[in-house]
């Protein structure tokens, strides 16, 4: 006899109870906060996770908003193309660590800026506070809208 249990497979009902509902899923997937359908997951910068909207359907954002993220919070060496990311200066925070820190800021995003997908509008770094406050502004000349990614 095939199947589980008693009963052959595909003569019973499998399990017991009332099934559990989920919301709807039905509409648009890959939209951002303002309702625009976008062309990638958005990725939660802390927990590396695609972020997921109230009805269980992934949010979006755009590929260059998105590639952005990715060279600002990837460690360089650490991905398939091993020349994505930022590589972190280490040592003692003293008087260059900020023009260091812009530095790598800038490198990471040297592809982005060459293939004038982006323009690098303001790097603001605050080596006071802990963790260290890092926001990138910069625009996406594909679309011209100014975006902030904090690091």
């Amino acid at each position: 006899m095939i199947g589980v249990g008693k009963s052959p497979v595909g003569k019973a009902p499998a399990g017991l109870g009332v099934p559990d509902a989920a919301p709807s899923n039905a509409g648009t997937s890959l939209v951002d906060a303002n309702g625009v359908q976008q062309s990638t997951r958005l990725i939660d910068p802390v927990t590396g996770q695609y972020v997921i909207d109230e009805r269980g359907r992934y949010v979006g954002v755009s590929a260059v908003a998105q590639r952005v993220q990715l060279a600002l919070t990837t460690t360089v060496g650490s991905a398939s193309v091993y020349t994505l990311g930022i590589d972190t200066p280490g040592g003692v925070i003293g008087n260059n660590f900020v023009s260091r820190r812009r530095a790598t800021i800038l490198q990471a995003l040297a592809g982005l800026v060459k293939e004038k997908a982006i323009e690098v509008v303001d790097i603001t770094i605050d080596a006071s506070v802990r963790p260290i406050y890092t926001q990138v502004r910069w625009r996406d000349l594909t679309t011209e809208i100014e975006q902030t990614t904090q690091i």
